[in-house]
């Protein structure tokens, strides 16, 4: 057994590295989107769990919590439901963050990613 087959080169382990802590960023980007008002601002309508030891104290229960929500939904369908919400369920509330409705986008492409990122890791 020689060396470099115990041990994975320098370039994978820097990679993999970079690569978790961009995972990472864009989970704590989706938190704060999803926790600002003047963005995202889920909790007017969604109670969501406490994230990372930080106590949520806004609780809405006027739309579905979010709790566990990706155990509920894929990637995609998690997408589908932050770009257009209509799509899904044509009498929903929800704004459709991703739609441009004659006045700008609410949230870019790379927000909803953010947020996706963040909702995956409600289980």
């Amino acid at each position: 057994m020689t060396y470099f087959s115990l041990f994975a080169p320098r370039w994978l382990c820097a990679g993999l590295l970079t690569s978790s802590v961009a995972i990472a960023q864009s989970v704590d980007n989706g938190f704060q989107i999803m926790f600002n008002q003047r963005a995202g601002n889920c909790t007017a309508c969604h109670s969501i769990p406490d994230v990372n030891g930080k106590k949520n104290s806004i609780q809405s229960t006027f739309a579905p919590p979010l709790d566990a929500v990706a155990l509920r939904y894929t990637q995609p369908t998690l997408m589908q439901w932050v770009t257009d919400a209509r799509k899904l369920n044509s009498q929903t509330l929800m704004p459709p963050f991703g739609m441009d409705l004659g006045n700008g986008r609410l949230l870019t492409d790379a927000q909803i990613a953010d947020v996706v990122a963040a909702l995956q890791t409600l289980r």
